[in-house]
């Protein structure tokens, strides 16, 4: 929190332990329109406050016809969203579906079973 901005990095993060999926089939024009995010979040100055890398997410999955809400939180000296308060709301159900396609979560939220 006292240094929020560092230049932007994509890591592999499969060493760890646990997944999250959210997953749905999108148009290739969505597709590409992703790639073209990515490519412009790789030049961008991350920043916990502002351009980190739920917000990451949250600009591919809104891209895809998804939108999360109460993804925000505070911390020492910031605050914004972040992994825990997402996936949290993802957990609780609080999706919206800009479109009518199917959406698959796992693990699925709170009280939905798959």
């Amino acid at each position: 929190p006292l240094l929020p901005v560092s230049t932007s990095v994509f890591k592999d993060d499969e060493g760890h332990d646990w997944d999250e999926i959210m997953a749905r089939f999108i148009s290739k024009r969505r597709f590409n329109r992703i790639l073209r995010m990515v490519k412009r979040y790789s030049r961008k100055k991350y920043n916990l406050n502002k351009d980190n890398c739920t917000d990451f997410g949250l600009v591919v999955a809104a891209i895809a016809g998804i939108k999360i809400r109460d993804t925000k939180g505070t911390w020492p000296l910031g605050g914004g969203n972040n992994p825990a308060d997402a996936g949290q709301s993802v957990r609780e159900g609080k999706i919206e579906y800009l479109d009518s396609d199917l959406l698959f979560v796992y693990p699925p939220p709170e009280g939905k079973e798959p």
